[in-house]
């Protein structure tokens, strides 16, 4: 007869525990610790986000920030100025302290006659007024040590349909005349000018060579967040050595894929 209130203590605690349980409803929430959302409180893998490789860029002309209506004096003491200008970045491959090799794990398909051409998310175009892009998912797991990358696009992008590209893509049909349907897309384009007033005579110079770029590197791990280096260009230093009056084309544009080399440095990102 003891035994009798310890049952019904038990059956009271049983009812309890069934009666929160029957209530309780499971929290969704990212649970990899790689996205930029995860949530170590919830209990059902549900809508995870991920950090995405980010480039910031930073034009100078002669330690000045970079801009078109200015007048650039260069070696020869001739005064020029940049109207415009224009790249393609691409084919961006880190290295880790392992030595392993990281790229953007997204993919974007372009249309060509017979199938679609797949292609990395990570070109970016820019221009004067560009400081800011975001590529594809990237997934850091370690430090990084070196970075790979390209002026250009990869060669297989040649192959696409320009017309059917939509024309929020990077590759679409541009205005200022990044593709020319005999030799494809434009790597490096300058539009220069010798004469100091607006709307003086202007000599287009386009690169369509790919121009490769490695940097040493210290970018630590910072789980679930963007990878993000800043890509510095100082564009008198592009055409440094280069007559512009006397010059012709063709000399312009090996001087200035040279130039190239030194004229772009890698900081952090603020």
């Amino acid at each position: 007869m003891k035994s009798m209130p310890n049952r019904n203590l038990l059956l009271f605690l049983s009812s309890v525990v069934l009666f929160f349980t029957a209530c309780y409803q499971p929290k969704e929430g990212c649970l990899d610790i790689n996205a930029t959302n995860f949530d170590a409180t919830a209990d059902e893998e549900c809508c995870c986000q991920y950090p995405v490789l980010q480039l910031k860029f930073k034009h100078f002309a002669s330690g000045n920030e970079f801009s078109a209506s200015d007048t650039i004096l260069n070696d020869f003491g001739q005064q020029f100025r940049i109207p415009s200008f224009a790249f393609y970045f691409s084919d961006f491959e880190f290295t880790g302290t392992s030595g392993n090799k990281v790229q953007v794990s997204d993919t974007i398909r372009l249309p060509a006659p017979f199938d679609s051409i797949v292609l990395k998310k990570d070109i970016a175009l820019v221009r004067a007024i560009t400081s800011n892009a975001l590529l594809g998912r990237f997934i850091q797991e370690e430090s990084f040590t070196k970075l790979n990358f390209q002026a250009g696009v990869p060669s297989a992008a040649d192959g696409a349909v320009l017309s059917k590209i939509p024309s929020t893509s990077e590759l679409s049909a541009q205005p200022d005349t990044l593709y020319d349907a005999t030799k494809a897309y434009v790597s490096v384009k300058y539009v220069f000018s010798t004469g100091i007033e607006q709307g003086s005579s202007e000599r287009f110079i386009r690169i369509f060579q790919d121009i490769p770029f490695s940097f040493n590197i210290d970018l630590p791990l910072i789980r679930a967040n963007n990878t993000c280096v800043t890509i510095v260009i100082d564009h008198a230093a592009v055409f440094h050595n280069v007559d512009v009056k006397n010059d012709n084309d063709e000399t312009i544009k090996n001087k200035l894929v040279n130039n190239l080399q030194s004229a772009i440095v890698l900081i952090p990102c603020n």
